[in-house]
């Protein structure tokens, strides 16, 4: 009998707190039947890349964790107004006009 497994590689808009990281993942840990495989933080980007493997309707499961968990915890409303600043920032910089 063959087994299937798949893999899921989900990010989240946070790469610098590590508590908060560490409460979405641990959102994913929970459920039976997969494994968080890695997690790689980017503080330039504030991002971090969630790997995740097992069987497909438990990796299904602990995506929607993840996300469930991340949307209860990331306010993209402020995440959105750093954004438009960094762009404005950077455009400033290279003497360009944000779009």
């Amino acid at each position: 009998m063959s087994r299937k497994i798949v893999e899921a590689v989900p990010n989240i808009s946070e790469g610098q707190n590590r508590e908060l990281i560490d409460e979405v993942v641990k959102a994913a840990s929970k459920v039976a039947g997969c494994r968080v495989l890695d997690v790689d933080p980017g503080a330039a980007t504030n991002r971090t890349v969630i790997t995740i493997a097992g069987n497909p309707e438990s990796v299904v499961e602990a995506c929607f964790q993840l996300i469930k968990k991340a949307g209860e915890l990331i306010d993209m409303q402020t995440r959105q107004k750093r954004t438009a600043s960094t762009l404005h920032s950077m455009s400033m910089k290279f003497g360009r006009q944000p779009a």
